[in-house]
């Protein structure tokens, strides 16, 4: 059974993937901290803020916590940026289960 630490790890590895290919710039992604950092990400002028919850399948990734919401959208605001998160779910070899579910925090 992988960690929580790999599948926090995995989780953000995936959605900084889907940035990319979507044509985003990630500023910042610290890998040294899986699980407890944000994705700071740009296209253009628009800046987001990205909190990223994984889990491993039949698990479902939880909703951020009250403290967690507060949080990522005060720094979000510091950063001029839009506040994300994103649901990834994965199965038990690491792979992407399903498609990355978004939500804004706004």
């Amino acid at each position: 059974m992988p960690t929580s630490t790999e599948i926090g790890h995995t989780g953000e590895r995936y959605v900084v993937e889907w940035l990319k290919a979507n044509r985003w710039v990630v500023d910042k992604w610290d890998t040294q901290a899986p699980g407890s950092t944000d994705i700071e990400a740009h296209s253009g002028s628009k800046k987001i803020l990205v909190q990223v919850k994984s889990a491993v399948s039949p698990n479902e990734p939880q909703d951020p916590s009250g403290e967690e919401t507060r949080n990522i959208k005060s720094r979000a605001t510091k950063l001029n940026a839009e506040a994300w998160w994103a649901k990834v779910t994965l199965n038990s070899n690491l792979s992407l289960k399903s498609e990355i579910k978004w939500k804004n925090f706004d």
